[in-house]
Order: C-alpha cells, then structure tokens, then sequence
C-alpha cells in the first residue's frame, strides 16, 4: 500500500524520458529495502539534535555514481525532505511511504533538473528536519529517547530515521559525520574522532570511517558519555564512549565492555588483521542494545541483568559483536537471504572463544544445539542458505544452524583447512559483498573436496542433518 506524504522542489524544463528503476532493490527477504540505478561512495551526513523536543535537522551529500541511465532515482528517507539538488540544481522531489504486507519504508523520489547519464557521477544534497522518535511504520522506530539523549541503531534499518541513503547491504559506502547537540551531551558515531568545536553552548563533533560499510551499521548517539580511549595490546586504537547512567547492569556490562581490546586481539588470531581504524564500543543508557554497529558495537546494560536469558554468558555478547566487525560489517552478505554468512560466523566466534579461555569446547556447544534442536523441531525447516522471507529471517537460525554448519565444516575438513578457509574468506572478501555459493565454492577449492551433499544437508535441506561423518557428525 502507498500513501502519499509530500511533494516539493522546482519544476525542470527537461523533458524526461527514461525510465526510473523501480522502488527497492528486490531483495528476496525485504523487497522495499534500498534503491536501484545508483551505488553511494560516500555520505557526509551533518546533523543537530534538540534535545528539548526531540527535533533532528540535517543536511546530507551523497556522492554517487549511476549503475543506468536515469530520469529519477529514490532515497530512502522517513523525515521530511525541505530541499533536494542534484550536481547543484534544485530537483524535484516527492516523499511516500511504503506500508503492508509486511515490507515498509519511507522512500524520497528526486527527479533531476537533468537526466543522469549511466556510469556517470553525481552528487545529491538533501536538506530535511523531523522528530525521528514520532516516526514509526508499521511498527518500526529505530530511535529511541534516553533519559539523557537518543540513540539511532537497528536492523535491519535505521538509517532512514536520521540520514537520506540507499539502504541496504549491498550498498556499502565511507562516511563523514557531523553530530551538533547541546554541549552538555556527547555525540558519538561510526570511526574515529576528527575534530571538535564548541560554539555557543553548541557542540559538533565529526567522525570519519574510510571503510565502506553498509548503512545499518552507521549509528548515532547523544548523551551524557564519559568518553575513554586508548589501545590494544597490539596497538589497535580503542574509544569507548559509556553512559553515566546505563542502568542496573551498567557496572558489569563497562567491565565487560571495556576488556574489548583483548577480543580484538584474540579476534586477530583467528580471522586476520582488524578491518578499521578504531575499535571500542558504546555502553548506551538506552537499556535494549546490542548491535555490530562498524568500530564501535553499541550495547545496553539489559544483556547484563538477571532478567536477560540467553544460552552462553553474557560476556560473549562482546565477543559476538566484534566478530562480526569480519563477519557482516567487513565481509557482507550481498542481501538478507544470507544472513548465516554475518550471524552464524558470529557465533561460531563464540564458540572458538569458549574453547580457548577455558570454557566449554565448539564440540561441546554443538552437541548442547544437536540436543536443543531435536529432528522435527522448526529450525530445521529453514534454508540458513537463502532465506526466503522475514519469519525466516528472524527465527534464529541464521545464528545456531549456522554456527552448527561451521563447526560440522571444521569437523569435515580438519583444523587447518579449516582455519585456512576462513581467514581466506575474510582476505578474499574484505569491505565486499558476499553470498553462500561464494563461501562455498571457495570451501571446496581450498580443501579439494566435493562438499556438494555436506552443504545441501546443512544450508538448504529442511531437516536435520544425518549424524554422518561426511555430515560433520561423528559418529557414536
């Protein structure tokens, strides 16, 4: 269903006959996501907060280049667009929102003065202003309010809700971003910290990743932070930013939180030299948070309460997050069918960290799942390979059958094939896009195997894997 929101720019004596590419990319599991005919390079995304009502205000330039010739072309963007201009002309613009049958979003369509030649260069400024916290579809609102602020993070959206861009994984880009807020609040983003001014009782503070990322993985965060740097043993640069007030968890969650150089080193180890410039992480008085985001995970003191329930420690949400700054931010799923390749690499990390700091063994993890999984239970009807839709997407599949396939492959193929995949994986595949046929056809080339049944029985079959030794399984 489309509602109409908004409709502004200038009229173009151009005529237009190309046609557009139409809404989303078509991505198997949510279709509206994103936008054809463009890739992104780079956004600079500046942005002020007011915290007294809740106002965003922000202008944002995206330099991009043309994948087809164009006539128009969508943003993904849920607050209201005051201005658009494409290469410095004033464009026209409409705003809509997509709504049912379970796919939603807000979309910004721009038609340029001019048309958009294919391969060519262009660079789109949108000037818009909302309060983000107001603005939920069909349930969706990736803004939360804190007692001293806001923070910006989901998935898989939350862009939408504070900065114009083409939302999805497939479309990663570097970021510059200026976050102005009253200077008694701290504004924390993605990367490292450039520079800092006060003007006014106005503080802006911009951060810088080179990186491509996907945009999911950008956040934004005011409040009341203690901010807290330093390096890894190996040298990797650390910025923590922690709330004053996190929460009843909030001491045990910093203690946690702050030993995220030793992960990283360990992390190291395992896949391969860190993906970024700056490492740390994000103790957020927001109380439900956990997410990858890029360079700095954010997390909320509720993952260290007695309430929280999960089936490793709480300490592995640290080690889960930064896993994935390889697995999901670094070396990313082309779409949302292939969720397993961030979430179940993820987890299998955990399991390789219990193992090694004296802890139950990845063997013992995957009989503990083998036996909380039985055959017939609803897990095994997924297709962890290419998932089909969004109740696929969300029944934790993705994370127990996958991290179960890894460490069946490990079984398979021994520790040093193994091992030798998946740091090949990470260096072959590094700020790209990646799919399951990729991993593997890279599986069975480094081992020299046919790996044809073993990847049917555990990514694609809906039902358990036979307990066989070419399964993974060993026997008795």
């Amino acid at each position: 269903m489309f509602s109409w929101l908004a409709y502004g720019g200038v009229s173009s004596a151009v005529v237009l006959a190309l046609l557009p590419s139409p809404a989303g990319v078509g991505d198997p599991v949510f279709p509206s996501y994103g936008n054809n005919g463009y890739q992104a390079r780079h956004y600079a995304i500046d942005v002020t907060y007011r915290p007294a009502d809740g106002l965003l205000t922000g202008v944002t330039a995206i330099q991009a280049y043309a994948t087809e010739s164009l006539s128009r072309f969508d943003l993904d963007l849920v607050l209201t667009a005051t201005s658009v201009t494409v290469d410095g002309q004033p464009a026209r613009f409409r705003q809509y929102v997509i709504s049912g049958n379970g796919q939603h979003g807000g979309k910004l369509e721009v038609t340029p003065a001019r048309s958009i030649r294919r391969h060519a260069a262009m660079t789109v400024v949108v000037r818009y202003a909302g309060t983000p916290e107001k603005l939920t579809i069909d349930g969706t609102n990736p803004w939360y309010r804190t007692p001293s602020g806001a923070v910006v993070e989901g998935a898989p959206e939350a862009a939408a809700w504070w900065f114009p861009s083409n939302d999805h994984l497939g479309d990663k880009a570097d970021y510059s971003v200026s976050l102005t807020a009253p200077s008694d609040l701290v504004g924390v983003s993605t990367g490292s910290l450039v520079s800092q001014r006060t003007t006014n009782g106005w503080t802006t503070r911009r951060w810088r990743e080179t990186a491509p990322i996907a945009t999911y993985q950008v956040f934004a965060a005011f409040g009341n932070y203690r901010i807290i740097t330093g390096h890894s043993a190996t040298g990797i640069p650390l910025m923590y930013a922690i709330s004053a007030n996190p929460g009843p968890g909030g001491e045990a969650a910093k203690r946690d939180i702050l030993h995220t150089g030793d992960v990283l080193d360990w992390l190291v180890r395992q896949w391969g030299p860190y993906p970024y410039a700056s490492g740390g992480g994000v103790l957020t008085d927001n109380t439900w948070a956990g997410l990858e985001t890029a360079t700095h995970p954010i997390y909320g003191d509720y993952v260290w309460t007695d309430k929280f329930k999960k089936p490793f420690p709480q300490w592995n949400v640290v080690v889960h997050e930064n896993a994935h700054q390889w697995f999901g931010d670094s070396v990313t799923p082309a779409d949302w069918r292939y969720f397993w390749l961030s979430e179940g690499f993820a987890t299998y990390s955990e399991w390789l960290w219990s193992e090694q700091h004296g802890n139950d063994s990845a063997a013992t993890a995957f009989a503990q799942m083998w036996s909380r999984f039985p055959a017939g239970s609803p897990l095994w009807t997924i297709h962890i390979g290419a998932l089909r839709d969004y109740p696929e997407w969300a029944s934790g599949a993705a994370y127990f059958r996958g991290a179960m396939a890894l460490q069946a492959l490990r079984v398979r193929l021994g520790d040093a094939t193994f091992f030798r995949l998946m740091r090949g994986w990470v260096a072959l595949h590094r700020n790209g896009n990646v799919t399951t046929t990729q991993f593997t056809t890279l599986a069975e080339r480094i081992s020299g195997q046919d790996l044809t049944g073993f990847f049917q029985a555990w990514l694609y079959t809906p039902r358990r894997p036979d307990p066989t030794p070419e399964n993974g399984i060993p026997v008795g």
